[in-house]
């Protein structure tokens, strides 16, 4: 069974590739490792330092990627029940 931090990773990384690219997808957890020495959030407690960063380069349109990640992960987890 995989772990639900590992759904997350993935599903955010998945997202974030699918919807912009692998170049930005680097870019993003280069941010967070820089900012908060962390990569693509394992926890939903630690999603607002992801929203952070998406806020640093895409201000309010962060928030359409980030209705995204949430549909993909609610998605994923009805799969998984």
């Amino acid at each position: 069974m995989i772990r639900k931090e590992t759904l997350l990773s993935q599903s955010v990384r998945s997202v974030i590739k699918d919807n912009l690219s692998e170049t930005v997808l680097k870019k993003i957890e280069d941010r967070l490792s820089e900012k908060y020495h962390m990569s693509i959030p394992l926890e939903v407690n630690e999603f607002h330092k992801l929203d952070d960063v998406l806020r640093e380069y895409f201000g309010a349109g962060a928030e359409r990627l980030e209705t995204r990640i949430m549909s993909h992960m609610i998605s994923l987890e009805q799969s998984q029940a």
